[in-house]
C-alpha cells in the first residue's frame, strides 16, 4: 500500500483516523510539546507533519520536521540526547501534540536541559528573589512571618474564624457566667448589651428587660 499525501504535499503513513483529527498550520505541521514523563518538566517545543508523528508513534523516538532545513529528524540521532517515547496526546482542537518521553541528557539545542531556563520573563514564586505574601511559620514562633508589603488586594490579616463559630463561642461564655449570678438554666438566651444596643433592639421591634445583674433579656 503506498502511502497517502499529506497536506504539506509529502507522503505519510500516519493512520487516516489520527490525519483526520489534525489541524495543520498553513505548511502542514503542527506544535509537538516534549515533556519529561515523570517530573512534569516542559522539555521543549518542535514541529511535526503526519509522517513525522507516524514515526514518532511506530518507532518509539521523537521524530520532528526543521522548518529550516525541510527534512525530517530524530531528535538524539547525533547529539545523542535521545527522547524515548512514553505516551503521547492530541489536545483538544487538534493541533498540538503532547510527548511524553524519558529525557537523555539535554533537550535544548544549546545543551540545556530543557529549552525553557535561559529567558524566564516572570519567576514563579519563591525563586530568583521573589517572594509571596504568605510565608509559612518557623519552628520557634507560632506566627507567620509577613513581608513588609503585599501587592495591592492582598491581606495581611491572619483569616477570621466563621462568624457562626465565633458567635457560639461567645454566647457559651455568656450564657455560663450569668447563670452562676442569677441562677437561670443555661438555656436561656441572656446576654450583657450595652444601653444602644438595648435601644436598638427595641427599634427593631423586640422587647427587652433589664435586670439588677447589668444584663437584658431580649423577648
Amino acid at each position: 500500500m503506498e502511502p497517502a499525501m499529506s497536506q504539506a504535499g509529502r507522503p505519510s503513513r500516519l493512520d487516516p483516523q489520527i490525519a483526520a483529527r489534525l489541524k495543520r498550520d498553513p505548511a502542514g505541521l503542527v506544535a509537538a510539546i516534549a515533556q519529561q514523563y515523570d517530573t512534569g518538566e516542559v522539555l521543549m517545543l518542535g514541529w511535526m507533519d503526519e509522517e513525522a508523528l507516524h514515526r514518532t508513534l511506530t518507532t518509539g523516538r521523537c521524530t520532528y520536521w526543521s522548518r529550516s532545513r525541510q527534512e525530517y529528524w530524530v531528535k538524539g540521532e547525533t547529539s545523542g540526547h535521545v527522547q524515548r517515547v512514553v505516551s503521547a496526546a492530541l489536545d483538544c482542537d487538534g493541533d498540538a501534540v503532547l510527548v511524553k518521553v524519558d529525557q537523555a541528557g539535554g533537550a535544548c539545542h544549546t545543551g540545556d536541559r530543557t529549552c525553557f531556563d535561559a529567558d524566564v520573563l516572570l519567576p514563579a514564586p519563591g525563586q530568583d528573589g521573589v517572594e509571596t505574601c504568605m510565608t509559612t511559620p518557623s519552628p520557634a514562633s507560632s506566627q507567620a512571618t509577613m513581608p513588609l508589603e503585599c501587592p495591592q488586594g492582598e491581606s495581611q490579616l491572619p483569616p477570621l474564624q466563621p462568624a457562626s463559630t465565633r458567635v457560639r463561642a461567645i454566647g457559651r461564655t455568656n450564657r455560663r457566667a450569668t447563670s452562676r449570678r442569677s441562677g437561670r438554666r443555661d438555656n436561656e438566651v441572656i446576654e450583657p448589651v450595652s444601653l444602644g444596643r438595648s435601644r436598638a433592639c427595641r427599634q427593631s421591634g423586640f422587647r427587652s428587660r433589664q435586670r439588677t445583674d447589668g444584663t437584658v433579656r431580649l423577648s
